[in-house]
């Protein structure tokens, strides 16, 4: 697990690769590396790279290139199945001098060349030049779970696994893309390719983009598998689920380092926890909780780490630590920190980091399976756009902050604006009413793959979960929060292999009656206690509602509500005050809202404001 940073175009100077290898350097204490590959018309390829070293630590330094220097990789990620692709490259006379997976993907690439990338089981970035063919390609993951950010302008190509890296090169400014606020309002992210930058883009997950002669073409290599028409008809679910799933979790604990795991009180963590014990691995359990004993989930982690004989580090957040952290995660994460739940990953990150070099999680599980309540609405009432908003109706007019939610959604009739309803915070028209920034609207693209003919409403649903939701949220916090502690995430849910046999499962083997994630239910029935399979779901809540009624109460004024918030230049700041008004007298509906908006000023006010590091403002 590593950090990459270069561009293509002028050769530039040592100095601007240097800074831009030190705002990624927690990504990868352990080594650094750099070289300069001379290209046609006086252009250069320059690769930088800092090492997280996992695997072969003694030899897998970078970047690395094949003996006779065509191929020259950088490369960010893990290579799950690099033994069994090692034995495959082996038997064609391939000669390994390394144990790291990083020479495997580089001899696989000699190989089999861009055909390769359908063979890898894992999370990669990474740039590679082919001498021969005078061409620099930039590649990521199926899914999005390691990052990679690029900017182009006519004569260079910058790229680096973080935003932090490319506003560290000089040839890129550090401008607000103010159409990105208005889409955050909305969704509570950015849907790639963009980014809260302008000219700063995410390279989309599954896609292979090839550098020639300063013109870039761009392809996806990964056919995402709610693209692909099923006959849903599993002879054997639970049993062929249980055997993919162990070996998703089997190869996701290859490590020369050791392994530690975040485990809340719910089935994902669980299930991946059983799976680790029965193998026999050795693992440590991390879990964060609070004072307010309703919202933590510290005593049922603790039952569970127990119930299986791991070593259990439960850590407790209180408020004032919440504000110590939420600058540094928001400069890691470059954007803000609109899910209150990436606060605990990161506590439990810098923890974990103290014991560990590698953390497993229950990461995709409802992404992939069905298990949030949006879900079972979808697959009743998706199809029933009548019935649908009648129940919205009803549903909003009622306290509940979800029954609020949930009811907006169902008033929502075009499938692509529920999506974002769901997740998301203000609706197309109480965005509009409240807007007070330019008029900055652009076509946004919700359906980076198309879902097979015919799919039901709850395969669409999931479909936008895996393709936007994942990687342009969940998978960014994943991704970030734990690279700023030095340690690598890895969620053996989102194996390729598991995502397929998802696929084919028939619907009512994801969800039947009210229970969600069937077939995981299932498959643990005999393995967790009857508590784990029944508990409601919570995923490392956070008492943000309480807190800002009380201990964050003058942050939340202070942020929102002095006349030099930024966020008043976009957002009408009477309404924001009306707004925190009404929290603060009890209409804890606003929480989620308010929260989006607080990390927003205090992103703003990081890169944008009179205070933000230098060489950071436009």
């Amino acid at each position: 697990m590593c950090g990459i940073v270069g561009w293509v175009g002028p050769q530039g100077q040592a100095a601007s690769l240097d800074a831009m290898m030190r705002s990624i350097v927690h990504r990868g204490p352990d080594g650094s590396g750099a070289t300069s590959l001379e290209l046609s018309n006086e252009r250069y390829a320059t690769f930088g790279h800092v090492r997280l070293a996992i695997v072969d630590a003694a030899a897998g330094a970078q970047p690395m290139s094949i003996e006779d220097g065509r191929l020259t990789l950088s490369y960010n990620g893990e290579i799950y199945n690099y033994i069994e692709l090692r034995e495959e490259l082996s038997a064609l006379g391939a000669v390994f001098k390394t144990r790291s997976d990083t020479e495997v993907l580089l001899t696989a690439w000699q190989q089999w060349g861009e055909a390769c990338l359908s063979r890898l089981r894992g999370m990669f970035a990474f740039s590679l030049h082919d001498a021969e063919t005078d061409t620099v390609y930039l590649a990521r993951d199926s899914y999005g779970k390691k990052p990679l950010f690029y900017y182009q302008t006519d004569d260079i190509l910058i790229f680096g696994s973080e935003i932090g890296a490319l506003l560290a090169h000089p040839k890129v400014d550090c401008v607000l893309d103010e159409a990105s606020v208005y889409e955050y309002l909305s969704w509570r992210y950015v849907p790639g390719p963009n980014t809260f930058f302008e000219g700063i883009k995410k390279v989309v997950p599954g896609t292979l983009m090839r550098w020639h002669d300063n013109a870039i073409t761009t392809c996806r290599f990964y056919e995402h598998p709610a693209s692909i028409k099923s006959d849903g008809c599993v002879k054997n679910a639970v049993s062929e689920f249980t055997e993919i799933f162990d070996e998703a979790v089997k190869i996701r604990m290859r490590s020369d380092v050791p392994v530690g795991m975040f485990l809340s009180s719910g089935i994902d963590s669980a299930a991946v926890l059983e799976s680790v014990s029965r193998s026999g691995n050795d693992v440590k359990a991390f879990s964060v909780g609070y004072s307010d004993g309703q919202m933590s989930e510290l005593d049922a982690a603790g039952e569970l780490a127990s119930h299986f004989d791991v070593p259990f580090e439960p850590i407790l957040l209180e408020p004032s630590g919440l504000m110590s952290y939420i600058s540094d995660m928001t400069f890691a994460r470059g954007a803000p920190i609109s899910e209150a739940a990436d606060v605990p990953v990161y506590v439990m990150s810098k923890r974990a980091a103290q014991d560990v070099k590698v953390v497993l999680t229950g990461e995709g599980a409802d992404e992939f399976f069905a298990g949030y309540p949006k879900h079972l609405i979808e697959a009743r009432l998706g199809g029933l756009g009548p019935v649908m908003k009648l129940t919205g109706e009803i549903a909003g007019r009622l306290g509940n902050r979800r029954l609020k939610i949930a009811g907006k959604a169902m008033r929502t009739r075009k499938y692509e604006d529920r999506m974002i309803q769901w997740f998301g915070a203000m609706s197309e028209a109480e965005r509009k009413a409240v807007w007070t920034g330019r008029n900055v609207t652009r076509p946004t693209d919700v359906l980076p793959f198309e879902t097979a003919k015919g799919a039901s409403a709850l395969r669409k649903a999931l479909h936008f979960d895996q393709t936007s939701w994942l990687p342009d949220n969940v998978l960014e916090r994943g991704d970030r929060m734990t690279m700023a502690a030095s340690i690598e995430l890895r969620a053996p849910f989102m194996d390729t292999e598991l995502a397929a046999f998802a696929a084919t499962l028939p619907d009512d083997w994801l969800l039947k009656g009210r229970v969600t994630k069937r077939i995981l239910r299932a498959a643990m029935a005999d393995k967790l206690p009857s508590d784990v399979l029944t508990r409601k779901k919570k995923g490392f809540p956070v008492p943000i509602s309480h807190w800002f009624r009380h201990d964050l109460k003058e942050e939340l004024q202070g942020m929102l509500c002095s006349k030099n918030s930024m966020i008043s230049d976009f957002v009408d700041p009477d309404w924001i005050q009306q707004m925190v008004n009404a929290h603060l007298e009890g209409d804890l509906s606003k929480d989620k809202l308010l929260w989006m908006l607080f990390t927003l000023e205090l992103f703003l006010q990081s890169f944008f404001g009179k205070n933000a590091a230098k060489g950071l403002r436009h």
